[in-house]
């Protein structure tokens, strides 16, 4: 590379739970606001992103019924997780792509490469470290 000339490459975004934390914590609205899926917000699906136990017990215990009775994370299946399925569209009538207001016209929706990580890490059984 010349002197002075940007990198083009960006390093892949990691498959991580520390990932999966970030975009809960980094979208615009971010999902565990109080009025969206924070603790005490009217969600029955509550993001406790300051306790990682509670955060993973929720994720992978917490079923979706209007995303089709699927848990949000099931790990080693990405397929079948709610969080995929909202994040790359509506999952049914009743519950929009997220993060919440967002659309593919107006741009606003998660990167496809930080959907693409937590897909992966799903896949890849979604290890806490």
């Amino acid at each position: 590379m010349s002197p002075g000339q940007v990198p083009t490459d960006t390093p892949p975004i990691p498959p991580t739970f520390e990932t999966l934390k970030l975009v809960l914590t980094g979208t615009h609205p971010p999902c565990n606001a109080a009025d969206c899926h924070g603790p005490g917000g009217p969600n029955k699906l509550q993001y406790w992103v300051k306790d990682d136990d509670k955060l993973y017990d929720t994720i992978t215990h917490h079923v979706s019924v209007d995303c089709g009775n699927i848990p949000v994370v099931t790990p080693g299946h990405p397929e079948r997780s709610a969080l995929v399925k909202v994040l790359k569209g509506p999952c049914s009538t009743k519950v929009p792509q997220m993060p919440n207001g967002c659309t593919p016209e107006s741009n606003n929706c998660l990167p496809a490469e930080y959907v693409a990580a937590i897909e992966r890490w799903i896949a890849l059984g979604a290890p806490r470290k």
